[in-house]
């Protein structure tokens, strides 16, 4: 986890060593109820919400949050604040 706290904006940084979210999923996985499991050997946990809670809280705060994943190396994700000045 990093934090960049530089004027305009306040930058949280996350990234994981996971097997990655197909390109083609990036925008899915923010609705809700979506989940990028397909192997149907294994037991899905959660509800995929996750994400879509996370996603709507922070728009709610004037914040974006994105995603960047390759497949067998891990996921990004940014989220991004205005600086409290800037909200008005």
């Amino acid at each position: 986890v990093r934090v960049n706290v530089n004027l305009p904006e306040t930058e949280v940084v996350i990234h994981d060593t996971g097997r990655g979210i197909p390109a083609e999923n990036l925008q899915e996985v923010m609705n809700p109820f979506v989940r990028t499991e397909s192997d149907p050997h294994k037991t899905q946990e959660g509800w995929g919400l996750g994400l879509a809670i996370a996603k709507s809280l922070i728009e709610l705060h004037d914040g974006k949050l994105e995603l960047e994943s390759k497949v067998g190396e891990g996921t990004t994700v940014r989220i991004r604040f205005p600086a409290p000045a800037s909200r008005h």
